[in-house]
């Protein structure tokens, strides 16, 4: 999957500060300048699971790579976000029970987050 491929080829200019399309966010990276990190959380009925992509796109140098996903549960009770699975650019995790829990894709080092989207999924 090439999220930012797709993103770009449907897109016909970034703004590196602004949000993207439903469930991605494209934030400017800390760590590489002028560089924005498109990820997203997805819920797959098919196969009952979550997954989280990521990637970072340079506008400077053209270049697309994968970045490092945290797929993250969100806990009402304790207002903490807690990472279920982690890895570089496409990460799943198979949901245990039906309960409405809210879902993000995050980047420590972009400091970036898809929006959260909501699933039966626990």
């Amino acid at each position: 999957m090439n999220l930012t491929r797709r993103l770009l080829a449907t897109t016909a200019a970034i703004t590196l500060a602004t949000a993207g399309a439903a469930g991605l966010a494209a934030s400017p990276a800390h760590a590489t300048s002028n560089c924005a990190y498109f990820l997203s959380a997805t819920y797959d009925a098919t196969t009952n699971s979550m997954s989280g992509d990521g990637e970072m796109y340079c506008p400077n140098t053209g270049e697309v790579t994968a970045a490092y996903v945290y797929l993250q549960k969100y806990n009402p009770a304790t207002g903490v976000w807690t990472t279920v699975v982690q890895g570089p650019e496409h990460v799943e995790h198979a949901c245990v029970g039906t309960a409405t829990t809210a879902w993000r894709a995050y980047n420590k080092n972009g400091n970036a987050a898809s929006r959260t989207t909501t699933a039966n999924c626990g």
